[in-house]
C-alpha cells in the first residue's frame, strides 16, 4: 500500500509540473468551509439519504499554482449516521442496526480550473466563475457508536463481528484511522480582490468497509459474550428487538463485504487572499 502511495505521489508531481506555468502569479487564501456530511453503506441501503445529512465545519487553505491549478488543503469535522428502522425494505428493518460516528478529515487536494483562474487579475483571460474538478488524499478518523438501553456504546472494541476472537482470528478489529480519496466538483466566484466563495459537493472512496460497523456475517453470540461481554453479544445481533418471530443466526450474512462504505461532503467556503501578485514576467513593452 504504501508503495503505491509512494508511485501515486511522483505522478502527480510529475502531471503537477507539466501543467504549471512558472510565469504567472501565484497565489495563497485561507478561509472556512460549512456544510454537511453524509454516507452510503449497508445502513442507508447503499443509498445516499436526504434525511440524513448532517452539519459540517472546518478551515480551508488555497495556494494557486497557476491558472488551470490550485492546491488546496483542509480539514472539516461532521457526522454521519444510519438506521435499519429508517428504510422500507422489510429484511433490513428487520436487522434493526443503527450507528452514528463523528468525521475529522485532513485533506490535500488538486482543483483542476476548467477556465483559467486569475484572482485579483481583471485583465486578459480573466473570469469571475470558475468551475473546476479536484481530487486528491484524505486521513480520516471516525469511531462508530450504537444507542442501547439509553447509552452510547463504541463498537470497535466490542468485536461485534467476531473481530479479536480466538474463533475468529481472519477478522482483525478494523483501524478507526484510515485513508480515502476524494473527487467532487465545485465553481469558484471571485467576489473581489480580497475575497472569494465556491461551492462544492465530494465524494469519499474508503477503502473501507466498517464505517457503520457492518460488513460480513453473524458469529454466534456466545463467542462475543465470552471475549467481550453481553453488550457486545447484544449489540452484535439486534433482530430479535423488532418482535419478529425469527432472529439471524450464526453464518448469516449481516453485511456486504463486496462494497465499501463512502461519505460525503457539500458545502460553501469563503476565502480570503492574502497576497496577489501580477504575472511574474511581464510582455515587453507592457
Amino acid at each position: 500500500m504504501q508503495r503505491k502511495l509512494r508511485g501515486a505521489h511522483f505522478l502527480l508531481l510529475g502531471f503537477l509540473l507539466l501543467f504549471t506555468n512558472p510565469g504567472k502569479a501565484q497565489q495563497l487564501e485561507f478561509g472556512v468551509l460549512v456544510g454537511a456530511t453524509n454516507y452510503s453503506g449497508e445502513l442507508s441501503g447503499f443509498q445516499i439519504r436526504t434525511d440524513m445529512f448532517k452539519p459540517a465545519f472546518g478551515l480551508v487553505t488555497r495556494y494557486n499554482l497557476s491558472p488551470r491549478i490550485s492546491l488546496k488543503g483542509s480539514v472539516f469535522y461532521g457526522e454521519i449516521a444510519g438506521a435499519d428502522s429508517l428504510s422500507n425494505n422489510k429484511k433490513q428493518k428487520a436487522r434493526n442496526l443503527s450507528f452514528q460516528s463523528g468525521i475529522f478529515e485532513f485533506s490535500g487536494q488538486v482543483e483542476f480550473n476548467l477556465v483559467p483562474y486569475n484572482p485579483g487579475v481583471k485583465t486578459g483571460k480573466y473570469h469571475k466563475v470558475i468551475p473546476c474538478l479536484f481530487t486528491g488524499i484524505a486521513i480520516y478518523k471516525y469511531n462508530p457508536k450504537a444507542l442501547y438501553k439509553g447509552q452510547w456504546w463504541e463498537l470497535q472494541p466490542l468485536g461485534t463481528e467476531g473481530q479479536g476472537t480466538t474463533q475468529f482470528q481472519d477478522r482483525k478489529k478494523y483501524a478507526l484511522t484510515q485513508v480515502a480519496i476524494p473527487i467532487g466538483a465545485g465553481v469558484k466566484f471571485e467576489l473581489s480582490k480580497k475575497i472569494g466563495v465556491s461551492f462544492e459537493a465530494g465524494a469519499r472512496f474508503t477503502f473501507n468497509d466498517y464505517l457503520d460497523d457492518v460488513s460480513k456475517t453473524y458469529v454466534d453470540t456466545t463467542y462475543i459474550r465470552a471475549a467481550y461481554g453481553p453488550i457486545a453479544a447484544a449489540l452484535s445481533n439486534r433482530s430479535g428487538e423488532t418482535g419478529s418471530l425469527t432472529t439471524a443466526k450464526p453464518g448469516q450474512d449481516r453485511g456486504n463485504k463486496a462494497n465499501f462504505d463512502w461519505y460525503y461532503f457539500g458545502g460553501i467556503t469563503i476565502t480570503f487572499k492574502l497576497s496577489t501578485k501580477r504575472d511574474l514576467c511581464p510582455a515587453i513593452g507592457k
